[in-house]
């Protein structure tokens, strides 16, 4: 009675009163439930990647829902994130969404700190959680998220919790625990205001695990230099992110840096994922001085402060000890007077902590005057003597589910250049056991099955091997190869190692024939269902340094194929096709098979080099997982898809003239200044390669919505802008201008069925569906995303099935394997996932789901939202959390598709 009656304060935990709002807002909680259902939770930590999984409480009530969720939610430390409250608002609907942290933040700094999350997902940023003061002023947070927001005219304004108005910008802002602050810039902008409360009243929906929305993250290294941390992004840097990569843009000199990575899989920055985080510091540069560095030892040690509710840190010295009140006092790293500082890692000995090599030491607050082996001992030599080889705070009596501190697999001293050993851009992360660690250096790469059996003829290496799907950013994966080894086992292997969340849309895989360059394993992406074109690997890297795999008809004139490509026919090119020594003539008709390599060369020049695959794979010699990927150089993610009132084109920005971004795109389109409409899709898509060109964002820029008011108009335009991602129908992006917040469904979809295969239907996913008298619309934001895909329709084989809300009565229901813990029913089942648990069926081609910390994952874009598949004419349809379908044709397991 005593934990249900304490648990239950957590729903109002911190929470200060609202002036603003009316009384009634909170639903009485309903007493008791009929049945048990599933709940699908989501759980946000400060510095941590969410975890999501379901609760099945016995009780329909806010404290057993808490206690479960505090009991059960995975993801950190063992026993050093004491609280969890609500969030206020709630971010999904019939979802539970909570954020979790340390209790004694309440009491640092000097008003305290509160445990908030910040949603910038409307203004070009991430919903994620952090900590901040209780008192601030709006301009200071203001400075705080700008940087994380996309450059706009219009000031940003924000709500704290469920204001129905904005923060008033001369009133200080005022925090409590579980708050979310949401950044709009316009004023008129729409989002739900849920109540936790409301979870629990009579007929409230709970959505079971796999309806669940998908979370967005992008995956990237965190680099931590002097005092500053920078956020170095995969999808940034399509030639690979390497050490030489990141030492150039901090603006230092390859020879002046010393550097160490440190695997930490679970480290959140600011809403993208980084598993790795590479500490920088300035040494003396060879031929500087007169003594040589070449016997000089760099011990990096990483300072994890993330259950204090901080950041993590790092100190760079060459000795290998820390004095823990001096670093306390470097970082201003303060507690409550009662508490304390205790460190997990390392020999403690008195305020010292020795360490071996560079490694990791995780910091956490313990009650004042808890004693510990080294400080029972009478002098430090004693302490030495009884406490030698036992760590102090050791990660066993903390039962921390990650890394051990003491034996964390920190990379020593990286030269520039070799980065990639550790990560490559768009590789695959695998959680490292305790067990496995060790004090070597660590590889990042992608564990692979094999059928060949290790013996004295075989020889082992690594390789790179890179994927290409027309539209999207290529893939990289480090594969571990038996030499000799056949193409259809390295397509095996590859194929095993995708992201699941990167297997778009049903995938075929095809070596490139020839292999434009030796050092790399290259493959295409086709549909399965692609009937009518083909996809083939352009090579146009001695004419504008693009490389980019591109959807052609089956047959097409090399006039025709020029244009396909985005060069002038009329210039004087070379085609080389089918592995030929001579260029094909201007009165070829090209025939085209999947996964064909088409070179494009100036005039003049002789036959490309190439190779075969099977070839290759008969050695382990020639392989370089070291090369740069060839393509497009870095040109600071600049590029930028113009969607205007014509034809769709790239813009490469100039970054010295940010100010008049919008200015020169209006000169480039031949358009007045200041007279465009220029829109920016909100959240970006980060996976898009157009033209063979990295893009940072998609951009309307029009003349048909005004962009202020002018005489004689009285008031702002109010249509918005929705934008159409057809990359996995093989149709590019394109928009609508809307007169109304909403889509109609199947006029919509009608525009994609005389495209659409045969056994497939059309799919929407974007927006929140209603229900209305004239058929199904689509509720959008302004600059919101619609994904557009075909689908496998399963209704004619009877494969498919209603999904199951809450698993009892479902034979395949995956979310407890179990079953309910029959020894405490007060419990209820909590139910943990790797990914969106989808119902089984017999075959299927939708896109496998992501994994992610829980069933989280990673959106192709915009906010996680319903999926509407689409029957080629008007249908009733009927409604299941989290998915649409045609009624009759019900998709089993209802996940996204």
């Amino acid at each position: 009675m005593r934990e249900y009656q304490f648990l239950a304060k957590f729903v109002t935990h911190n929470r200060p009163p609202r002036p603003d709002e009316p009384p009634g807002q909170h639903p009485e909680p309903a007493a008791e439930a009929e049945a048990p259902d599933w709940l699908g939770v989501y759980v946000y930590t400060p510095h941590y990647r969410p975890v999501t999984f379901a609760v099945r409480p016995s009780q329909r009530d806010a404290a057993t829902v808490l206690r479960l969720v505090r009991r059960h939610a995975l993801g950190v430390p063992d026993g050093l994130f004491d609280t969890v409250v609500p969030l206020f608002p709630q971010r999904f609907d019939a979802f539970a969404s909570f954020i979790r942290f340390p209790s004694v933040i309440s009491g640092c700094g000097d008003v305290g700190s509160a445990a908030i999350v910040l949603d910038l997902s409307r203004v070009g940023g991430r919903y994620f959680p952090t900590v901040l003061p209780r008192r601030l002023s709006p301009q200071a947070l203001v400075d705080y998220v700008t940087p994380l927001t996309w450059h706009d005219d219009q000031p940003l304004i924000f709500y704290v919790g469920c204001r129905a108005t904005p923060w008033p910008p001369q009133t200080e802002v005022q925090l409590g625990d579980g708050d979310v602050i949401t950044f709009v810039r316009n004023p008129d902008a729409r989002f739900a205001r849920l109540w936790f409360e409301g979870l629990f009243t009579p007929g409230a929906i709970w959505a079971p695990l796999h309806h669940a929305p998908r979370l967005e993250e992008s995956e990237g290294i965190c680099v931590l230099f002097r005092e500053q941390r920078f956020c170095f992004l995969h999808h940034h840097h399509p030639g690979g992110l390497t050490a030489a990569a990141i030492v150039n843009r901090l603006g230092l000199s390859p020879g002046a840096v010393a550097t160490c990575a440190f695997p930490v899989d679970d480290l959140e920055v600011q809403g993208e994922h980084c598993p790795f985080v590479l500490a920088v510091a300035e040494v003396l540069a060879p031929g500087t001085g007169r003594v040589s560095r070449a016997d000089a030892r760099d011990v990096f040690l990483l300072l994890d402060f993330r259950p204090l509710g901080l950041k993590p840190r790092f100190v760079h010295s060459h000795y290998p000890a820390l004095h823990i009140p001096s670093i306390l006092a470097r970082f201003d790293v303060m507690l409550p007077p009662a508490f304390q500082v205790a460190v997990a890692g390392g020999q403690r000995r008195g305020e010292d902590i020795y360490v071996e090599s560079s490694q990791r030491l995780l910091f956490y607050a313990e009650p004042a005057g808890t004693q510990h082996a080294w400080e029972e001992a009478s002098s430090p030599e004693q302490a030495s003597s009884s406490g030698e080889g036992q760590p102090a705070d050791s990660v066993e009596q903390l039962a921390l589910p990650v890394v051990r501190p003491s034996q964390a697999p920190a990379r020593r001293t990286l030269e520039v250049g070799d980065l990639s050993d550790f990560v490559r851009r768009g590789a695959v992360s695998v959680n490292v056991s305790p067990d496995a660690l060790s004090d070597q250096p660590s590889s990042l790469m992608v564990p692979c099955s094999s059928n060949a059996t290790t013996g004295g003829e075989l020889e082992q290496s690594l390789i790179e091997a890179l994927v290409y799907v027309p539209h999207f950013l290529p893939e990289s994966y480090t594969l571990r190869v038996d030499f000799p080894c056949g193409v259809e086992q390295l397509r095996l292997q590859l194929k095993e190692a995708r992201i699941p969340d990167r297997d778009l849309f049903s995938l075929c895989l095809f070596p490139a024939s020839p292999q434009p360059y030796r050092e790399h394993a290259l493959f295409v992406a086709v549909p399965t269902w692609l009937q009518d074109r083909t996809v083939v690997l352009c090579d146009t890297r001695r004419v504008d340094d693009r490389l980019q795999a591109l959807y052609v008809w089956r047959q097409l004139s090399v006039s025709s194929l020029l244009r396909t490509v985005g060069l002038d026919p009329a210039e004087d090119f070379q085609v080389f096709v089918h592995g030929l020594a001579t260029p094909a003539s201007a009165q070829h008709l090209l025939t085209f098979a999947p996964g064909m390599t088409v070179t494009v060369l100036p005039a003049g020049l002789g036959a490309p080099a190439g190779t075969m695959l099977a070839d290759n794979l008969q050695s382990a010699s020639g392989w370089d997982r070291h090369a740069p990927v060839q393509g497009p150089p870095v040109l600071s993610f600049n590029s930028y898809l113009l969607l205007t009132d014509g034809m769709p084109r790239v813009y490469v920005a100039d970054s010295t003239r940010r100010g008049f971004f919008s200015h020169d795109i209006a000169l480039t389109l031949g358009m007045t200044p200041g007279v465009p409409c220029i829109r920016a899709a909100l959240p970006r898509p980060a996976d898009v390669f157009m033209d063979g060109i990295p893009i940072a964002n998609i951009l309307v820029v029009t003349a048909r919505q005004a962009r202020l008011p002018c005489p004689p108009a009285k008031a702002k335009d109010a249509r918005i802008i929705v934008f159409l991602d057809q990359r996995r129908v093989c149709q590019g992006f394109t928009w609508r201008l809307l007169d109304n917040p909403w889509v109609e469904v199947q006029p919509l979809a009608n525009q994609f069925y005389d495209t659409c295969p045969e056994g497939h239907i059309v799919s929407i996913k974007g927006g929140v569906v209603e229900n209305r008298d004239s058929g199904p619309v689509l509720l959008v934001d302004d600059c919101q995303i619609l994904i557009i895909d075909y689908v496998e329709d399963l209704s004619e084989d009877g494969s498919s099935r209603p999904p199951s809300t809450d698993g009892a009565d479902d034979p395949d229901a995956t979310e407890d394997p179990d079953g309910p813990d029959s020894t405490d029913p007060f419990d209820g089942v909590v139910s943990k996932a790797s990914g969106p648990l989808l119902a089984a069926r017999n075959r299927s081609r939708s896109p496998r789901p992501t994994v992610a910390p829980g069933f989280g994952s990673l959106a192709e874009c915009g906010e996680p939202s319903q999926t509407l598949a689409v029957p080629s004419k008007p249908t009733a349809l009927h409604r299941s959390p989290g998915t649409w379908c045609p009624a009759g044709q019900a998709k089993g397991g209802g996940g996204f598709l």
